[in-house]
């Protein structure tokens, strides 16, 4: 009698045991705690690495001595390597003569004519993304002349060092980016990096289907060995009483006056050119002479992109996002924009360059 009453008492908790385990609300419990600790574990994780981009992103622990002369404000690159040449700088106690030395910037002890050099700290390193008008240079300071820099258009840029990143031409219009973390100025400019470029180009006249091909093949231009890398080009708007066309333009390459040039040789002059996107970063959001400062996302992106060498792109993969994309019908001749509806005849198109 006793063993019977115990034995339905164990069978009747057994029973509630499964209810429990096996109730909806119940699953939602134990799976909403789980998840909490699978979160905690992943916070964890995280603190455990340091959430600075800065220290994240870095090329390398080891950097030559003249990148970090100039990442410090010493001088310029060149002028770095002038210094070492002249037995003006020591690490470790050691004076350095050669160029290509390794150092470890964090680490090692560097001295410039007796004074120790400070990397700047990624708190006091900025990132600004400026929209440059015509007529501005593309510098820190024009000694000579005075004339109006990128400097100018941003609130304490030279008391904060900040240096234009790469250039563009004084008449050329579109983003400037300015930093102060100079040892990432190589990496954003060098040619060996194919950072991707895109513009906006107005040229005169309207280029024919035959001359964009060259130039998304790589066209040869003169006075240089070789041609160019293969571009992205497409018309998205044709003003017929002015008889200029808007372009897009992405290059993955840096020569001197490559899109003029380029151009020029399909006989179609540009008038004006707006950078409009540099790797990640864009104008959004940015009027003309206006800059705002970038966001850690977007200088993480910024700098995850120098390693990523790009050598070719894929023109199947681009697509033009504008109110104006041109589409063209195969076999009738016809150009349609949202804009203007005409028929372009080949001997007309022969007939008007000729002349």
């Amino acid at each position: 009698m006793y063993f019977g009453r115990l034995a339905l008492i164990l069978l009747c908790n057994w029973v509630l045991c499964f209810a429990y385990i096996t109730s909806p609300s119940i699953n939602r419990a134990l799976r909403y705690n789980n998840f909490n600790l699978r979160n905690y574990r992943n916070l964890q994780a995280k603190l455990a690495v340091p959430a600075n981009p800065g220290d994240n992103t870095r090329l390398s622990d080891e950097e030559r001595l003249q990148k970090v002369l100039a990442r410090a404000g010493v001088a310029s690159r060149r002028k770095a390597e002038s210094i070492i040449l002249d037995g003006r700088v020591t690490v470790n106690g050691k004076i350095v003569t050669t160029l290509g030395e390794k150092v470890k910037p964090r680490k090692d002890l560097i001295i410039v004519d007796g004074k120790r050099i400070q990397i700047p700290d990624t708190k006091n390193t900025f990132w600004v993304a400026l929209n440059k008008p015509k007529g501005i240079l593309t510098t820190v300071e024009d000694g000579e002349k005075g004339r109006v820099t990128v400097s100018d258009l941003v609130p304490r840029a030279k008391e904060l060092r900040l240096v234009p990143v790469g250039g563009i031409d004084r008449d050329s219009t579109g983003l400037v980016i300015l930093t102060n973390d100079l040892g990432w100025i190589h990496p954003l400019t060098h040619p060996s990096y194919h950072h991707r470029k895109k513009h906006e180009v107005i040229s005169s006249g309207l280029p024919t289907e035959e001359s964009l091909d060259l130039i998304r093949k790589g066209i040869h231009l003169p006075q240089d060995s070789l041609p160019c890398l293969p571009c992205l080009i497409d018309i998205i708007d044709y003003d017929r009483v002015s008889d200029m066309s808007k372009l897009l333009i992405t290059t993955t390459e840096s020569r001197p006056q490559q899109l003029t040039r380029m151009m020029e040789a399909i006989s179609c002059p540009i008038i004006s050119i707006k950078l409009l996107q540099f790797g990640p970063i864009t104008l959004k959001g940015v009027r003309k002479g206006a800059w705002r400062q970038l966001s850690l996302s977007e200088v993480t992106k910024l700098k995850e992109s120098c390693q990523q060498s790009v050598s070719k792109i894929n023109t199947s993969t681009f697509s033009i996002k504008s109110k104006f994309t041109e589409t063209r019908e195969e076999g009738t001749g016809y150009r349609r924009t949202d804009r203007v509806d005409r028929k372009v005849e080949k001997g007309e198109e022969e007939g008007k360059r000729e002349a």
